[in-house]
């Protein structure tokens, strides 16, 4: 079967390497796979980076989307969110891109700034099966990635409660776009069963037949090895570790300030500060923001690791991941630890219940409660048995439903599915090297020129003391 995926992109950040390892496990079962994204990380022989409209048109789009984005959307956030917020812009049309006419089965993922709604409709218009897999909840809200709490995706998305100004209508005309471009003819992919209820929820997806498959992990660098892996990272095999780190730490929703409260309230009893203090408790971390950096404990900041092995190493070396999500879908470090044999305590909220049953591979506490958090951690430090028990819980669960050969066998049974009941597929005949801009759709379209209008005020405004100053400069010369 040939399967065309399309990411923005394939390495950077979760969703991207998600759609990777799907990439890898249905190739590693003989099936002709390919990804398509707009800027390509990896070497991978089967990623392909699109060429890209780069004409006068196209360079005006990406300025003036950059600049909506920058005074309609960034200037313009409450406090109640700072996850990433998108626009149905710029968008593109590959339907007529060879290896989409090639395809069986068309999959999308993460496309923000890749597909627009009018775009996905064009690939709908072909008449081949259709997946989109939701790494976060972006297809089905009014441009938030995470809507933090807000349910206002079930009707319009009015009154966005993430931005403060609402005159121009952003969210509510971006979600009409969505349901005016994008067709019913297509299948929802959830990670996750909290991802899957809330696009059943959603006004757009309410109607669409949407599965649940869980991300795929490979088993054969994600496993449990903890002695040697703490003899090649040189860490003392004596010492509990409690690693903790995401690619973004400064979201709000990764819960960090929480786990920094949970720390405190932690180092606040005399037995665990005194562990802390020598060195019986250890702290890990990777990524470009350790969570923890002010705080006085003996810790190690990992920095921003790369590679799978470097990554799965570190996992492997702890006795626990903490991970204080708020709001999540079913995240890959969840999943890379828990098949490293390490199991992870966090807050019950999002994806992390489909996979931590508490007690038996993690403990789960009841989300944003930072004193039950603290309360987790020091009962997994004091407690010997405690971790051997969630360890083999770890171990005893993780190939047989994270593997990599077991998302793709999914995945293929609903390809196949899809493919019974849509037979016949239309190909273009006459394809394109370089992929145009897609346009508008009439909702957007409309609104583009109010958003671009007040995009100038704005800036006049800006600009406007310098331009007096210069003009007063100007005369008195």
């Amino acid at each position: 079967m040939r399967v065309a995926l399309l990411s923005t992109t394939d390495l950077a950040g979760g969703a991207a390497r998600a759609a990777f390892r799907l990439l890898h496990g249905l190739r590693a079962l003989d099936h002709d796979c390919s990804m398509l994204v707009r800027k390509k990380l990896s070497e991978d022989r089967d990623v392909c980076q699109v060429a890209l409209d780069d004409g006068p048109l196209a360079k005006q789009r990406e300025r003036e989307a950059g600049r909506i984005r920058q005074y309609c959307i960034e200037r313009n956030r409450t406090a109640l969110s700072n996850t990433w917020f998108s626009l149905p812009i710029p968008g593109y049309d590959l339907a007529r891109h060879e290896r989409i006419q090639n395809a069986d089965v068309i999959h999308l993922h993460w496309v923000s700034e890749f597909l627009s709604p009018l775009g996905i409709g064009k690939l709908q218009d072909l008449g081949k099966p259709l997946v989109w897999t939701l790494h976060d909840q972006r297809a089905f809200t009014g441009g938030c990635h995470y809507s933090a709490g807000c349910q206002r995706y079930e009707k319009d998305c009015q009154r966005c409660p993430q931005l403060r100004e609402a005159d121009f209508a952003l969210t509510a005309r971006s979600l009409r776009e969505s349901r005016e471009c994008i067709g019913r003819n297509l299948v929802v992919v959830c990670p996750s069963r909290w991802m899957a209820d809330c696009a059943r929820r959603s006004a757009l997806f309410k109607d669409t037949r949407i599965e649940v498959i869980p991300y795929g992990i490979d088993t054969d660098v994600f496993r449990p090895r903890r002695a040697a892996a703490r003899t090649e990272l040189g860490l003392d095999p004596t010492s509990i570790y409690l690693l903790a780190g995401a690619d973004c730490g400064e979201e709000q929703r990764k819960g960090f300030g929480l786990l920094r409260e949970a720390v405190r309230l932690s180092l606040a009893l005399p037995a665990f500060r005194q562990a802390v203090t020598e060195k019986q408790v250890r702290f890990l971390f990777f990524g470009q923001t350790p969570p923890l950096a002010e705080m006085d404990l003996p810790a190690q900041a990992l920095g921003r690791l790369d590679t799978e092995e470097g990554l799965a190493k570190v996992y492997a070396a702890s006795d626990a991941f903490l991970l204080p999500s708020t709001e999540d879908n079913l995240p890959n470090t969840m999943l890379e630890s828990i098949c490293s044999g390490t199991p992870v305590i966090g807050f019950a909220t999002g994806g992390l219940p489909d996979v931590i049953e508490s007690g038996q591979n993690g403990l789960l506490v009841p989300a944003g409660d930072a004193r039950e958090l603290a309360r987790a951690i020091q009962e997994f430090t004091e407690n010997p048995e405690l971790r051997r028990k969630l360890a083999g819980g770890c171990a005893a669960q993780a190939g047989s439903r994270f593997g990599l050969q077991e998302q793709a066998r999914r995945h293929l049974h609903l390809y196949e599915d899809l493919r019974r009941s849509c037979p016949f597929t239309h190909r273009v005949q006459s394809p394109t090297v370089v992929q145009p801009l897609a346009a508008f759709g009439k909702v957007f379209g409309s609104s583009y020129p109010l958003l671009l209008r007040h995009v100038r005020r704005e800036r006049f405004k800006r600009h406007w003391p310098f331009l007096c100053r210069l003009f007063r400069l100007d005369k008195s010369s």
